[in-house]
């Protein structure tokens, strides 16, 4: 992870919702985006439970459910109906980083294509190459 993340902090916390955690709360109102992307190591309480924390303090909240693990099918499809009821938007990765870059033609897009392992990126870049001509 360090190779990634480079010389920013890894916070270290106890609670069971980082958005339970203050110093987690004000790390990421310092970053001054309002929508987030939330992971966890369990989908149905990391995850979500603090996606529904961000979301009742005005923040967009989105969980990347296959950038979660799970306990059990069942507590992954709790989990979901209780975000489904909740409001709070599901997706994928690959999505999520895909709808982010938002334009093929992006100089970075093989590359990201290529991080998702997604096996049409070649494709991809031969359309970009060949966009606006």
């Amino acid at each position: 992870m360090r190779e990634v993340l480079g010389d920013l902090d890894i916070h270290d916390r106890s609670t069971v919702n980082a958005w339970d955690d203050k110093a987690f709360v004000e790390r990421v109102a310092e970053t001054g985006r309002d929508h987030l992307i939330v992971a966890g190591l369990s989908f149905e309480v990391c995850g979500s439970l603090a996606a529904i924390s961000a979301q009742a303090d005005g923040y967009q909240s989105v969980v990347a459910v296959d950038a979660c693990g799970t306990f059990s099918l069942h507590k992954r499809e709790a989990g979901l109906a209780r975000l489904a009821i909740l409001g709070v938007e599901v997706s994928d990765y690959a999505t999520l980083m895909v709808e982010i870059m938002a334009d093929n033609a992006d100089p970075h897009a093989n590359d990201v294509y290529a991080a998702l392992d997604m096996p049409f990126a070649t494709l991809m870049g031969q359309v970009a190459a060949g966009y606006g001509k």
